[in-house]
């Protein structure tokens, strides 16, 4: 097993820290990064006999796993400015006929701020068009050697 953050192979038993909400398995090195992670025996709610897996509690059995991700399509500032322009409006305008903050719309078309879906929504039945598209592949660079962790992501704040 390899720590999630420092990515080196981990002798014996793997440490569960939290760092800003997420839950890792460290070496000891990178333990001091986080609050050590206490697991309960057992979960009450699992079946008699067999404790529940992480997976049971992030993908229930009882609800569907999107296989499939929507995202918003590139350029998606530029089309909502020329679908508004076509439509002879002011941004002012725009912002009235969606009831939202003239403010906002001019973030959205600077693509300062990502869309929000309630936005996203009525942009899209006002200019009857698609700003999402399914994404279902994620394609990773050929020549990475080892898992990605999260020290080949982040930069830790070390004390002096």
């Amino acid at each position: 097993m390899q720590c999630e953050i420092c990515g080196a192979e981990i002798m014996g038993e793997a440490t569960r820290i939290e760092v800003d909400g997420a839950v890792l398995d460290v070496c000891s090195r990178c333990s001091k990064y986080g609050k050590k992670v206490y697991e309960r025996e057992k979960i009450s709610d699992a079946p008699a006999g067999r404790e529940r897996s992480f997976e049971d509690n992030i993908f229930p059995k009882n609800k569907s796993v999107p296989k499939d991700m929507e995202e918003l399509v590139p350029k998606y500032d530029k089309i909502i400015r020329r679908e508004r322009e076509k439509q002879g409006w002011t941004q002012k305008e725009f912002a009235d006929k969606i009831n939202e903050k003239v403010s906002i719309i001019k973030k959205v078309e600077r693509g300062e701020i990502t869309l929000e879906d309630g936005i996203r929504r009525k942009i899209e039945d006002i200019f009857e068009i698609k700003l999402t598209e399914m994404v279902k592949e994620v394609h990773t660079h050929a020549s990475v050697r080892r898992d990605l962790t999260l020290g080949d992501v982040v930069q830790v704040k070390k004390d002096k």
